[in-house]
């Protein structure tokens, strides 16, 4: 047998590895030798994968070689698992990692004792890695401190001043506490086996598998397979192209298993292979050319690369990608034994596809699970610690009452009352968050007291706040405890809310229940309050995966993207084919800095881009591929992965463009699917649906020209927010685009009226235009408050520079018009309607002295048929009621405010146009008119709100696109 193997790309590689192994060491006249055949692999994960597939070859009860791990992915760190026990180390009790974390939270706040402790617990979390690469990468203090480049070494002084501290007694407390570091125990057990190398007869093969990256201690390992006699490899797909040169960049993709082939004298001529070349691999190649030789892809241009195997699907969103998905799996369904996989490194991404099928009634085979704070069981533990924390915040009540895991017996009548109190809860304008002020708010300021038993209601919700209250009377979030005695409190918070038979059923209670055990061994190290055991507590669950093992689909798998690479699969998707993704970005260390990494003998952290590379590569291999991405995330337009760009210039045009039209295919089938859906739900009774007045409700007595839309638009949404006051929660802890639409008109706002908060005075008037720059030095005056109102370095970097454009756009458009700015932030009320219009100017328009309105938008502003078709009548509404107080509008402009490109604000005149039928004036008239009939229609006590369902909000289309309602809207199923 060779030395060294390499399985081709697309082959079941665990099924030839076990092939090459069984024939090499397997004797069937010897059965229990086999035992004495050693395998070490990268990780757990492959080594279980392995060990399935030598029994799958030799039965059920054959008995297995030896399996070791060395882990060269810190996803694998934690979950080290040894087959064939090894007693030395079953025997250790290790300290717990939440104890681990909890010692340098405390070394660190002996070390800077000006910090908090909750500032020493949130670095404690880096210095872990920190510590686990140094061991891992055989580095010690001395040897870092000297790694520091000279200019950084005063910046550095107070890190290894921090680092010394944390580490040097870790040892020392370990030994007091008689505990073993499991990652430490680790790497001595492995040093361990090398020695044991070097005795005579200890095993009969040793073999190293699946390699193609691997830690310093990982290659002393494989060095030392190297000189054995009986020692052999059995690499992923290996190029051996690339021995032809000396070196490769670190993004390519055979970077990493080239340089471990230089290392353990791996060449192209005692290289073996494994398996069937691939057809595609010839194309793949050049797709995956160094840049310096890309210019072969229109040099070359020959069969390879006409690619046949590849579908590119683009999505609108993250949504429409997940539905596709979805789609493509089930589709591989029909075909008989054919197998699917779709390769995930977004986790988001994946649980909307694993939740799509589930509409087919499939559940997928989601190898990488979901962290356990994700599922119910973990967000109900973590939301009654948040519900204290908040001090009963409405926010923080309402994920408690309704989830579903709380006992249906809790009490009282839960499912009733939890309605009433959400009912209660996030209606009404400015709910205080405490909960004294939540109960005088139900008892006074009902927007129904008048209704008939509203008592029922009022108790209802008082009786869930005191539940809740008294519920949790034990817990003080000042009192100081250790973790474990905290563990216990809250465990026992948690069974008054859900049985103990439902709370650690199926795999996520199992999986909670290891967390709390783990919870409750952990050692005495310091006493910390609520708010410290609750970030370790929801660290823990974050890190904790809970993986479904029943009922699975047995063709249909979820994977990351380095555990498929193994795999062979007839159709493989590739998802979120994005550059955030696919590279991704490179993960940077808050402590090792590329130059010191370089000086310590550590990989370049660009690596993970030739790592990457090489998954794709291999998943690229099979029969179906099929790449799908979304053109638009939650951050705004998408930019597509380098490695489809690759693809692209690499495929001849009819090849890519017949991939591209493949993929519009499932776009157009699921589109088809969707409005199929939709139009069953417009077919139905909207009599379902109806929502009538009682006689002592009544549409509000002033109407809000933003509110127009709505009443125009969908008079259900109108009811549900202006007479039930039904609000929805807005989550104020993610930036969103509703932030910054909130910053730009408040900083516009100020200009003119000033803001006191930030100390400027409201600016006289008129504007000297002589006078810019003092401006301009207002202007940054008011972005410097609002900034640091913020707080946000991350939202100061990206959005200072688009505020500064804006205000130099702004101040130019201002002085440079003829028009006197006349008002700003101006509140106009007329015959029932109301509006505060952001700017109204005075001009000459039409040979006569008018009124222009402006309207600031941060988003896309609506046409002038929108205003016209009332899907967005704001400016005709503001410009009714300005008339109505005698006053003459000639002209409704938008401001588009952009902050980026060569115009950081745009006008849009939409009063009159060239191209419209209809003057200015007959606008006007007809829109008045339909406005009063708007009104009068809805201001019936017997009035009828039926939704309209104009579109989907899934699709974001029409006038049901980011509607607050569509959950709840009966008409519109969502």
């Amino acid at each position: 047998m060779s030395k060294f193997y390499s399985v081709y790309p697309n082959e079941n590689f665990f099924e030839k590895s076990a092939q090459a192994i069984i024939e090499n060491s397997f004797d069937k006249s010897n059965i229990a030798q086999f035992s004495k055949t050693q395998i070490w692999v990268p990780s757990s994960r492959i080594a279980q994968s392995l060990k399935d597939e030598i029994t799958k070859q030799l039965g059920n009860f054959a008995i297995l070689p030896e399996i070791k791990t060395i882990s060269f992915d810190d996803s694998d760190i934690q979950s080290v698992q040894f087959y064939n026990s090894d007693s030395d180390f079953l025997d250790q009790e290790f300290l717990s990692p939440a104890s681990k974390l909890l010692y340098f939270a405390r070394a660190i706040h002996l070390a800077m004792p000006d910090w908090t402790f909750q500032q020493a617990f949130a670095e404690s979390t880096s210095l872990v890695k920190l510590h686990q690469d140094l061991q891992n990468y055989d580095i010690s203090l001395d040897q870092l401190s000297e790694a520091v480049p000279f200019e950084l070494a005063t910046h550095w002084e107070k890190n290894l001043h921090i680092v010394k501290a944390v580490f040097a007694y870790y040892d020392q407390f370990l030994e007091e506490t008689n505990k073993q570091d499991k990652y430490t125990f680790q790497n001595k057990l492995i040093e361990l086996y090398i020695k044991r190398y070097s005795q005579k007869d200890c095993y009969d093969n040793v073999y190293a598998v699946g390699f193609n990256d691997t830690t310093s201690l990982g290659k002393k390992v494989l060095q030392k397979i190297t000189e054995l006699e009986n020692g052999f490899f059995i690499f992923p797909y290996i190029n051996k192209d690339n021995f032809k040169v000396d070196t490769l960049e670190t993004t390519n993709y055979q970077y990493a298993v080239h340089e471990l082939c230089k290392l353990l004298g791996v060449h192209a001529e005692n290289l073996s292979y494994l398996g069937m070349r691939n057809p595609h691999m010839e194309f793949l190649n050049m797709v995956f050319l160094p840049f310096h030789q890309t210019h072969r892809w229109f040099e070359e241009q020959s069969e390879y690369n006409k690619i046949n195997n590849l579908t590119i699907i683009n999505s609108e969103d993250l949504l429409a990608e997940a539905k596709t998905i979805a789609l493509t799996m089930r589709e591989a369904l029909e075909t008989k034994d054919k197998t699917c996989a779709l390769i995930s490194p977004n986790r988001s991404l994946a649980q909307h596809v694993i939740q799509q099928l589930k509409r087919w009634n499939i559940n997928v085979n989601d190898s990488a699970g979901i962290a356990l704070n994700a599922t119910l069981k973990g967000q109900l533990s973590l939301n009654l610690l948040n519900m204290i924390l908040e001090d009963f915040s409405v926010e923080s009540i309402i994920p408690v009452v309704t989830n579903p895991q709380v006992d249906k017996s809790f009490k009282f009548d839960f499912e009733t009352s939890k309605k009433q109190f959400i009912e209660l809860g996030v209606i009404g304008s400015n709910v205080d968050s405490s909960l004294k002020a939540i109960e005088n708010k139900i008892k006074q300021n009902l927007p129904w007291q008048n209704r008939k038993e509203p008592e029922d209601k009022v108790n209802a919700a008082l009786n869930i706040l005191r539940l809740l209250h008294n519920s949790t009377a034990a817990i003080n979030p000042a009192d100081e405890k250790t973790l474990a005695q905290w563990s216990l409190m809250h465990l026992d918070l948690l069974l008054e809310y859900v049985t103990a038979d439902s709370l650690f059923d199926e795999e996520d209670g199992k999986v909670l229940a290891e967390v709390f055990a783990e919870l409750k061994q952990t050692e005495s190290i310091s006493k910390v309050n609520l708010k410290t055991y609750f970030q370790t507590f929801n660290l823990m669950l974050e890190q904790t995966m809970v993986r479904q093992t029943n009922n699975l689909h047995p063709r249909l798998f979820v994977w990351g993207s380095p555990e498929a690479r193994l795999q062979k699969i007839d159709r493989v998707i590739i998802s979120d084919f994005n550059d955030a993704t696919w590279p991704g970005k490179i993960k940077s260390s808050l402590w090792l800095n590329p130059s010191i990494r370089s000086q310590l003998n550590m990989p370049d952290v660009s690596v993970s881009v030739g790592l990457n590379a090489n998954d794709l590569y291999n998943q690229l291999m099979a029969d179906e591929v099929i790449i799908t991405r979304s053109k638009k995330d939650e951050q705004g337009e998408t930019v597509p992965s380098r490695f489809l760009i690759r693809l692209e210039n690499a495929m001849t045009k009819d090849s890519y463009s017949n991939a591209i039209s493949k993929g519009e295919y499932y776009n157009k089938l699921s589109d088809k699917l969707e409005k199929t859906k939709v139009s069953e739900y417009l077919c139905l009774n909207k009599t379902d649906s109806v929502l009538e007045l009682e006689k002592n409700q009544k549409i509000p007595d002033e109407i809000s020209a933003s509110s127009v839309k709505d009443l125009a638009n969908c008079p259900y949404k109108f009811y549900l927010s202006k007479v039930m006051y039904l609000q929805e929660l807005e989550d104020v802890k993610d930036v969103s685009p509703n932030l910054w639409g909130t910053v730009v008109h408040l900083m516009l706002e100020g200009f003119f009226a000033g803001l006191s908060q930030y100390g400027v005075d409201k600016l006289q008037m008129p504007l000297d235009k002589s006078n810019k720059q003092l401006y301009i030095s207002r202007f940054n005056t008011i972005i410097n408050a609002i900034l640091n109102q913020i707080n946000s370095n991350i939202i100061d970097l990206s959005w200072r520079t688009k505020l500064e454009n804006i205000a130099n756009e702004f101040v130019d458009l201002t002085l440079k018009s003829d028009s006197e700015v006349t008002y700003t932030e101006r509140e106009f009320k007329a015959n029932g309607f109301k509006a505060i219009l952001d700017r109204v100017d005075t001009d000459i328009i039409n040979d006569q002295k008018a009124l222009r309105i402006i309207d600031y938008k941060t988003g896309t502003p609506p046409t002038r048929s929108n205003m016209i078709e009332f899907k967005d009548p704001q400016l005709i509404v503001e410009s009714y009621i300005l008339e109505k107080n005698g006053l003459k509008v000639e002209d409704l402009n938008y401001w588009h405010v952009k902050g980026y490109s060569n115009k950081a604000i745009d006008v849009k005149q939409i009063a009159n146009s060239s191209k419209s039928k209809l003057s200015f004036e007959e606008v006007k008239q007809q829109s008045y008119e339909m406005l009063e009939n708007l009104k009068d229609e809805f201001s019936k006590t017997n009035a009828k709100f039926y939704p309209y369902a104009q579109g989907t909000a899934k699709q974001k289309e029409l006038a049901c696109k980011y509607c607050p309602y569509s959950g709840i809207c009966r008409k519109f199923g969502l």
